[in-house]
């Protein structure tokens, strides 16, 4: 799909840990099929900048638990998958929901992609320009900062999409997890092939890729060119507001 440009509403939404791990639904979309293998590259300007913007989001993501005392995450490729599949599913069906338009929750898409785990968390916001500013948001929100500073959590993974003609453009979801096995401990990102990567044209202009896959950031971030009145609420309704969010809840999954 490649780069691509939109206006678009800030939103943030609901935190959630995975307490109880109800199943169902089935196969979201394309970035959630294929081997779990790894791309042996990255070959182009859409998925190099995505790589390089994931490592942002690693980045902010593990300053902000540093310093709150909580230790650093690690890549997990396989919660990256699943954390693709959702933010392309929310943006090329346009809705915003932790539950897929099949009807698949987290634990269903984390379990597709074979991640076997004991607790697992996913924060999901949508219009935001930047790694730093859609981290922010999560920090500044009570129940997305529980699973940003979580401390049973080892793994983490990223997805961002965008579509014109949804609502927001940018979809963006962070999946978190404590994997049972070595097997799900797997410390790679994930990166959609070419032909599922898009991203807007807010975020790629402040990424510039050169030949050898080297990425230059500005590190200063983008405002949306749309507004709403800002609204703050802990109320789990999607309002005419810059910012959503919900209370988190929480489930693991015990072994007898």
């Amino acid at each position: 799909m490649g780069l691509n440009s939109q206006a678009s509403t800030l939103v943030l939404a609901i935190g959630i840990i995975l307490t109880s791990c109800g199943g169902g639904g089935g196969n979201e979309d394309k970035a959630s099929s294929g081997t779990t293998e790894p791309p042996s590259a990255i070959e182009n300007s859409c998925t190099t900048i995505l790589a390089e913007l994931f490592a942002d989001l690693l980045t902010e993501t593990n300053t902000i638990r540093q310093q709150n005392g909580a230790r650093p995450l690690s890549f997990s490729y396989r919660l990256g998958r699943a954390a693709q599949a959702h933010a392309q599913n929310m943006a090329t069906e346009n809705y915003f929901s932790h539950r897929s338009s099949n009807g698949s929750t987290l634990a269903d898409r984390i379990t597709r992609v074979n991640y076997d785990y004991s607790t697992a968390g996913e924060n999901i916001a949508a219009g935001y320009d930047s790694a730093a500013s859609v981290v922010t948001a999560w920090f500044n929100s009570p129940g997305h900062k529980e699973n940003l500073l979580n401390t049973t959590y080892t793994d983490i993974g990223f997805g961002l999409h965008f579509d014109s003609r949804s609502t927001y453009g940018n979809y963006w979801v962070q999946n978190f997890g404590h994997a049972d096995s070595l097997a799900s401990h797997d410390e790679r990102a994930y990166i959609p092939d070419e032909g599922d990567c898009s991203i807007g044209d807010n975020i790629a202009s402040n990424y510039t890729a050169v030949l050898n896959n080297v990425i230059v950031a500005d590190v200063a971030p983008l405002s949306s060119s749309h507004h709403h009145q800002p609204v703050s609420t802990m109320e789990p309704t999607l309002g005419l507001g810059v910012l959503f969010a919900a209370l988190g809840f929480s489930c693991s999954r015990k072994k007898v």
